[in-house]
């Protein structure tokens, strides 16, 4: 590689050497100009400006010794928040520089994973396949990725310690999640769904005093799910209440698919066992005996709460028994 290649290329993030917690970005250059064919990135990012725009500008453009662009591989992009004492970020604040780098290859990225991101924010990422949120805010932004995303992986059970598991919050809701702006009946690729009970059956605070009845209660699942879904994961840590909410949802979901009306490509449902257990043996029949006689495969089940790919002091993601965040077997 020529020399004066090397500097060429590295020069943007020259500018950063008298900030320590930057100057390290240097190297990430150095090291992703060496694999231009990478397919997969995981960062850990720590302050606002962490991967700043001005440095990874270099990688919008061809790579020493590559005919390539680097990053124009990148399949999969996954971004966490490596801070201990701070729970959320802003992709476009704390990533932005990188996530424009990406984009503007115009490559073939398929897969984004972010770990505790309360704000996307704009950006020109398009054609996303999978979206996996964990510890984040549900955005609009969904929407550029409409025609394209099969899998969506929205894991809002546990926000930080500032929020306890199950509580109510505004944006959290089956009004935000199903209103016309962002409903997931938007989808038409959407096949793969994993949300948390909250998501669907939560009251927000400003009805916190008024009435649901029971076709509300019904419709919260066919209100909200994409028209060409194949299966379904509803993890719990909601309210007592919710809970019976969720189990009446369940069953009218299963008698829409059975009369054929709706959601026919409807294979496998799985939930949380809690709602089972503190509904009592009736509801726990009543669900699954209404799946059986639609032909939906429906079990009760369980999931850990979704980490960060790269846990802080981590070198590589941890391994070992338990609920795999990139798969919905």
């Amino acid at each position: 590689m020529p020399p004066a290649a090397v500097s060429e290329y590295l020069g943007p993030f020259d500018g950063f050497r008298q900030r320590a917690d930057l100057a390290g970005w240097k190297l990430v250059g150095a090291l992703l100009a060496l694999v231009p064919n990478l397919e997969r990135l995981s960062l850990q990012v720590k302050d606002p400006g962490g991967v700043p725009a001005a440095a990874f500008a270099a990688l919008r453009s061809s790579s020493p010794g590559s005919s390539g662009l680097v990053l124009s591989k990148l399949k999969t992009l996954d971004v966490c928040l490596r801070t201990e004492g701070s729970w959320v970020f802003s992709l476009k604040l704390y990533a932005g520089g990188v996530v424009d780098a990406v984009a503007a290859c115009k490559g073939s990225l398929s897969t984004l994973n972010l770990h505790g991101c309360e704000r996307i924010g704009s950006s020109n990422l398009y054609g996303l396949e999978t979206l996996r949120l964990s510890g984040s805010r549900f955005s609009d932004h969904l929407l550029p990725h409409a025609p394209t995303l099969t899998s969506l992986y929205l894991d809002l059970r546990y926000r930080g310690e500032t929020d306890s598991p199950g509580s109510n919050t505004d944006w959290f809701s089956i009004e935000c999640l199903s209103s016309t702006q962002t409903s997931l009946s938007l989808f038409p690729a959407l096949k793969h769904v994993f949300l948390n009970g909250a998501a669907v059956c939560n009251t927000p605070r400003r009805e916190a005093s008024s009435v649901h009845n029971d076709d509300q209660d019904n419709t919260l699942l066919t209100r909200l799910l994409p028209p060409n879904i194949e299966s379904l994961c509803l993890a719990a840590w909601v309210q007592e209440g919710v809970k019976a909410r969720m189990s009446k949802a369940l069953v009218y979901l299963a008698r829409t698919v059975r009369t054929g009306e709706e959601f026919t490509r409807l294979k496998r449902v799985r939930c949380d066992v809690e709602v089972a257990r503190s509904e009592g043996l009736d509801r726990y029949d009543r669900v699954a005996q209404a799946f059986e006689v639609a032909g939906v495969d429906f079990e009760w089940d369980r999931w850990e709460v979704t980490g960060p790919t790269l846990r802080s002091g981590e070198e590589t993601p941890e391994e070992g028994p338990g609920f795999d965040p990139y798969s919905f077997d």
